[in-house]
């Protein structure tokens, strides 16, 4: 009988929460996930034949709705949202923010974006092209529904919400309307995410910046304090296969190429995990100049391979791990190569780490969430 209705989206997160609910809750889970058509395939969840498909928000059976005991949002948007108001009021609601849904709403631009990112936004803003997608997008709005009454509604009916990390929580618990209880839950553990990389360690001395094709990666102020402190021999690589403003990749190529010439290194395409994981333990030194909550799974990855992690102070990550006593680099400082990391150090992390992100952690951070339905 399903039990649980879960609200996704075509991402390759989704994998992971397949084999943690059905393995704590086999046959009791219900997966929609979001799509723009009946045309439209499905390209990041491998386990296709455990979702369904939900066009714009329509449920294919709504009768299910009215006895569910628990539905989980992971990440709150899209047209899926109004499928909450046709669900019991006695089924327990779970939002598992993702940063994107809740940065956007809670700081401004001037939190989210270093001066060099900043100034590239504005000047992007009143370019034509710019002008008519923001128009576009208000008509868009008003004509399908109003997103914002959607979100609101949601928030203000969830019971529980999950953040990335703990950190996170008090920025969340500031929105209008929210009242949920905090819970946790992970979109991975330590041993999904470093595979046959458990005994590996950081052993080039290249340099990563950021994870992924984002204004919030601020890649062109990181390439600035990196430049000016004076390195001259290590390769900057900058993966810039994830996502896509082209626009936005266009400015950080130019930008690495004016800095480091032929040192820069950008990843252009989305690599298989195992090569990418590859790539990245050449790096001894990984820079993350995000303000916002982002990138984890390439922090964890880059501390437990033992390399120098600098995140930028605002970042509830860097808070975070300070709290599980693992040392980060403050990349507000100014910029310079430390020396590798100990083994010693790196175990000390990589049991930390475990302790935090274990499978049997994560996993009994499951087993509780499913309690709570019937609380």
């Amino acid at each position: 009988m399903i039990t649980c209705l879960h609200l996704v989206q075509d991402s390759r997160y989704i994998d992971f929460v397949i084999d943690q609910f059905e393995s704590c809750a086999p046959g009791e889970n219900l997966f929609l996930v979001e799509v723009p058509d009946a045309h439209y395939r499905i390209r990041n969840i491998r386990q296709r034949d455990k979702v369904v498909p939900c066009i714009k928000g329509r449920c294919p059976n709504e009768s299910i709705l009215h006895h569910l005991q628990a539905v989980f949002i992971h990440y709150l948007g899209g047209h899926r949202l109004s499928i909450i108001s046709h669900v019991h009021p006695a089924t327990k609601v779970f939002w598992f923010s993702w940063g994107y849904d809740l940065y956007h709403y809670c700081w401004s631009e001037e939190q989210l974006y270093l001066p060099l990112t900043y100034q590239y936004r504005q000047k992007r803003r009143k370019s034509p092209t710019e002008r008519l997608k923001a128009l576009a997008h208000a008509v868009l709005d008003k004509v399908i529904a109003n997103p914002d009454h959607w979100r609101s509604a949601v928030i203000a009916r969830t019971d529980y919400c999950s953040t990335i990390v703990p950190t996170e929580y008090p920025i969340i618990r500031a929105l209008p309307g929210f009242r949920a209880k905090e819970v946790f839950f992970n979109y991975g553990s330590m041993e999904s995410l470093i595979a046959a990389m458990h005994k590996q360690q950081a052993d080039g001395d290249n340099i990563l910046v950021g994870n992924s094709n984002s204004p919030t990666s601020n890649h062109v102020d990181a390439f600035e304090k990196i430049a000016a402190s004076g390195l001259t021999k290590h390769k900057v690589i900058v993966p810039l296969g994830y996502g896509v403003d082209n626009p936005y990749k266009a400015f950080v190529l130019d930008r690495g190429k004016y800095y480091f010439g032929n040192r820069f290194e950008p990843l252009l395409d989305f690599l298989p995990l195992a090569e990418y994981w590859k790539i990245v333990a050449s790096c001894q030194t990984a820079v993350f100049n995000h303000t916002r909550q982002q990138a984890l799974g390439n922090v964890l990855i880059t501390t437990w391979l033992g390399a120098n992690v600098y995140l930028n102070p605002q970042n509830p990550i860097y808070s975070h791990f300070k709290n599980i006593g693992i040392s980060l680099y403050d990349f507000s400082l100014p910029f310079a190569l430390h020396p590798a990391t100990t083994p010693s150090d790196v175990m000390q992390a990589r049991e930390r780490l475990q302790s935090e992100y274990g499978a049997e952690v994560v996993r009994n951070r499951v087993v509780e969430l499913l309690a709570l339905r019937a609380s």
